[in-house]
């Protein structure tokens, strides 16, 4: 789950985003009755008047459980969510607004809370952003939803893999002995991963990036020594060479010239 949390001034327009966005539901409502952006701000102001120092009086928040634990959660489940991150961020006696988006198939919570609590006082919001993003996944942990530090973790060891195996495709390539860097792509291609040069103004080739199953990296992101710089090729025409780039520009398949 990915929580984020920022500091506003403008706390009609973002409860008006939030309940007018199609098909959006409010599913709790903290020390406020209103629903409209006008009444939920009306009553907020009730205690941001005893404040006359802070700008940004409000709090916008946005909690978006990974999309297969969004669809198995109903909103009791939405609420608890709510509650527990409210507690977690020392919001729990603030006045809020919860509300339940569920376009995209991706259901998440969009919160505005009174940054102003009923003394006048000011919620601290240094950091609230890297704050919010560390609440989430405590409450994800606790609740046994996905955390989203285990899917970055996930795509960082997907990411891994994939660059392993486009660095041994591309060792596969190069011991094929291709004559030049044409000759080069042409063996990637045929081994399903597309390349896409990068070309300087003069028209020469200065670095390229690989596609290989729907994800894209440096060449130096796999492997230092995939490097264009690094490469070296039987035929004695310079990489960079127009004749190079003339023979590459008729290729379709993987170049981006």
């Amino acid at each position: 789950m990915i929580g984020k949390a920022k500091s506003i001034a403008h706390t009609a327009n973002a409860v008006d985003y939030a309940v007018k966005k199609n098909g959006a539901e409010i599913i709790d409502k903290r020390m406020v009755v209103g629903e409209s952006g006008v009444e939920i701000a009306a009553e907020f102001r009730v205690f941001q008047d005893l404040n006359h120092s802070t700008k940004n009086k409000s709090i916008s928040m946005v909690l978006s459980p990974e999309p297969e634990d969004g669809r198995k959660l109903g909103n009791t489940e939405f609420r608890n969510i709510a509650n527990e991150f409210l507690s977690g961020m020392g919001l729990e006696e603030h006045q809020a607004i919860v509300v339940k988006h569920t376009d995209r198939n991706h259901a998440h919570l969009h919160i505005i809370c009174n940054r102003i609590d009923s003394s006048g006082g000011t919620y601290k919001d240094k950091f609230i952003g890297k704050k919010a993003q560390r609440i989430a996944d405590v409450v994800a942990g606790s609740l046994g939803l996905i955390r989203a530090r285990v899917v970055r973790d996930l795509k960082k060891k997907s990411s891994l893999q994939l660059r392993n195996e486009i660095y041994r495709l591309h060792k596969e390539a190069m011991n094929s002995m291709p004559m030049d860097f044409t000759q080069y792509v042409d063996v990637m291609i045929s081994k399903g991963v597309d390349i896409e040069p990068a070309v300087n103004k003069k028209g020469k080739l200065q670095g390229f990036r690989v596609r290989y199953q729907g994800q894209s990296f440096k060449a130096s992101e796999v492997d230092r020594n995939m490097s264009f710089s690094k490469l070296t090729f039987t035929h004695n025409t310079k990489i960079g060479s127009t004749p190079t780039i003339r023979k590459m520009q008729g290729r379709k398949n993987g170049l981006s010239l």
